[in-house]
């Protein structure tokens, strides 16, 4: 296909199903809400046991009816699809960030915790962040190379190749790159405190 398409921005991911998680395609990522596409690397500990219901209980009926599957990855796609339509203005990365801080707030409420590595896109830019509460997130690297490859940024787990540079995140870390500058600006994540502790 890809003699036939071209883009500036794309997402792809390898699926592996969690324990006890069903090989259904409603599972499978990334998740998509009109411009929005979605990717995590991580798990809510125990999920259906914490999490699962007070997520869904915090969602609008019109974001809850995007969950087609059970996975904790698409509850949290779910949760930022709601915290961008509360604040239609905010960037990606400013959404990712309220969304982490209402996770944080959610797993100290009841006891868990969570590893979230995410990139997200609209097609117009890439963000990309490590994350975890209580727990290491999974390992995240990014490439660009400015003289060899100056048209693309790429995000992945694990380094693709030994022939590129590749860059580890550091812990509560991220990357934001707009499509036309091809620039990435790496920030620190403020580690969120919930609210009473």
């Amino acid at each position: 296909m890809s003699n036939y398409v071209q883009s500036s921005c794309t997402v792809g991911y390898v699926r592996l199903a969690g324990i006890g998680e069903s090989l259904d395609i409603s599972n499978c990522q990334p998740f998509r809400s009109g411009k929005l596409l979605f990717v995590h690397n991580g798990e809510i500990s125990n999920f259906q046991q914490t999490l699962y219901r007070p997520i869904r209980e915090s969602l609008s009926d019109s974001t809850y009816r995007l969950i087609k599957g059970t996975t904790d990855s698409e509850h949290i796609f779910a949760l930022l699809v709601e915290m961008r339509q509360s604040s239609p203005d905010s960037t990606l990365l400013s959404a990712l960030n309220t969304t982490l801080q209402k996770l944080t707030e959610l797993v100290s409420e009841h006891n868990t915790s969570f590893s979230a590595n995410v990139i997200v896109s609209d097609g117009q830019a890439v963000a990309a962040i490590r994350y975890a509460y209580r727990t290491q997130a999974p390992t995240l690297y990014w490439s660009y190379d400015e003289l060899k490859q100056p048209n693309q940024v790429i995000v992945a787990s694990e380094p693709l190749s030994n022939n590129q540079n590749w860059t580890v995140f550091g812990e509560q870390s991220a990357l934001f790159v707009e499509a036309q500058s091809l620039q990435p600006t790496i920030s620190l994540l403020e580690r969120f405190v919930p609210i009473g502790v």
